[in-house]
């Protein structure tokens, strides 16, 4: 007997834990109501961006899921809910970093009859449906009941950037308190799955310059040869941050330099002997003369470096999603959505170089964005111009092979 006394006391006691059990006193009355949220966790699962349908807003919206809540009395009380967030503005439930829950009040139900609401939004009563940070429900007459039914629509929208960080999952709390006695919490979540993106280029990346006779060579002081183009694409599934990094994989076979000006991408500043026989001038698409291009190497042949080349990725040369690119952004460090991008219109005395120690690139098609934009197809043109050191540098017992080498990488920020 003492032993099933003792269980018997630990189911009471479990049940009021699950029940939230709140005393509320009314008068000289006793009334105790049982707070029952159906579901306190509405998971939205893992979402493939290509899934939304964006709005020129550049929010897009999920299916909406519902919320019921069920408040039991033992006498009859009037139904007064408010709903609270932890965000930082009143006016909406936050979603993550940007984006925002909307919590429509579909139906307040009194002992099974459907009764009409308003909402008390800082002292001022209104009969909006959309429920904001602190907005307290009540019945419309002042109707009295002792079994009492919310019925939400909770919808997420999701803000374009939002949506871009692979695995980082949204969540929104919305603390709920039942004549300022009776609370539950009602927690939202979704995760992203990661987007996927493609890069591609024309002629499987190489740039031939075919057969060089020495006789073509300078003798003294490099021969710059003529401007040569690859198509770059970047196909994503859905819009996606991405910023292009170029380095060299030729690090020690850089010549004709400027002392000290190597960079983190195994690049640097050509001499000015360099830029005086030629490059960075003759280029196509109209582009000006270059007075600061960076070089990487061309490698090395019979223990002799062979030259260097540029290669640029001119602004006006970028499309993204079929829209010419108008403003190039970089940044040293991995990017992130917080990163600090220093901005640039039109190409700059670098001729757009992808060798810049400002080393991270991305594009926006607005040219009055502070930062670059999402994009699902984004095509740019390469341009790359090499030159061939001294010939007195040389060793000519053999056929010189050029081995200029570099990797495109994209970062999903």
């Amino acid at each position: 007997m003492i032993k099933m006394k003792c269980l018997y006391n630990m189911i009471i006691l479990t049940s009021l834990i699950l029940w939230s059990a709140v005393s509320i006193a009314e008068g000289d009355s006793f009334t105790q109501c049982q707070f029952n949220l159906l579901q306190k966790n509405i998971d939205f699962g893992r979402i493939d961006r290509s899934s939304i349908l964006y709005q020129s807003t550049g929010i897009g919206k999920l299916p909406s899921k519902k919320s019921i809540i069920r408040v039991n009395c033992t006498n009859e009380v009037e139904p007064e809910l408010m709903l609270r967030g932890g965000e930082i503005s009143s006016q909406i439930f936050q979603f993550g970093l940007k984006s925002r829950i909307d919590i429509l009040l579909e139906k307040l139900v009194v002992d099974g009859k459907k009764t009409s609401f308003k909402v008390n939004r800082n002292g001022i009563v209104n009969l909006d449906p959309k429920i904001k940070p602190g907005d307290i429900i009540q019945s419309h007459s002042q109707i009295k009941g002792k079994n009492i039914e919310f019925i939400f629509s909770v919808t997420p929208y999701i803000v374009n950037g939002e949506s871009l960080q692979p695995d980082r999952p949204l969540q929104s709390n919305i603390l709920l308190i039942f004549n300022k006695k009776t609370s539950d919490s009602l927690t939202v979540n979704s995760t992203f799955n990661p987007s996927a993106c493609n890069p591609a280029l024309t002629a499987g990346g190489v740039v031939d310059y075919k057969n060089i006779n020495v006789s073509q060579l300078n003798k003294s002081g490099p021969t710059v040869l003529p401007a040569k183009v690859l198509m770059l694409s970047i196909q994503c599934d859905s819009p996606s941050n991405v910023a292009i990094r170029v380095d060299s994989n030729r690090p020690n076979s850089l010549i004709n330099i400027r002392n000290g000006t190597m960079s983190v991408n195994n690049t640097a500043k050509p001499s000015q002997d360099t830029i005086m026989a030629g490059l960075g001038k003759g280029l196509p698409f109209g582009l000006n003369n270059i007075t600061e291009p960076d070089i990487a190497g061309l490698g090395i042949s019979g223990g002799q470096k062979i030259g260097g080349y540029l290669m640029l990725m001119p602004s006006s040369e970028v499309s993204i999603d079929g829209v010419k690119g108008a403003t190039r952004y970089l940044t040293h460090d991995k990017p992130s959505t917080s990163s600090n991008w220093i901005k640039t219109i039109g190409n700059d005395k670098t001729g757009g170089s992808v060798f810049s120690g400002l080393n991270y690139i991305a594009f926006s098609n607005n040219i009055n964005s502070g930062s670059p934009i999402a994009f699902k197809n984004l095509t740019a043109t390469l341009v790359i111009q090499a030159f061939i050191t001294d010939v007195v540098n040389l060793n000519l017992s053999k056929p010189i092979q050029l081995d200029g080498s570099s990797k495109v990488e994209i970062y999903y920020f």
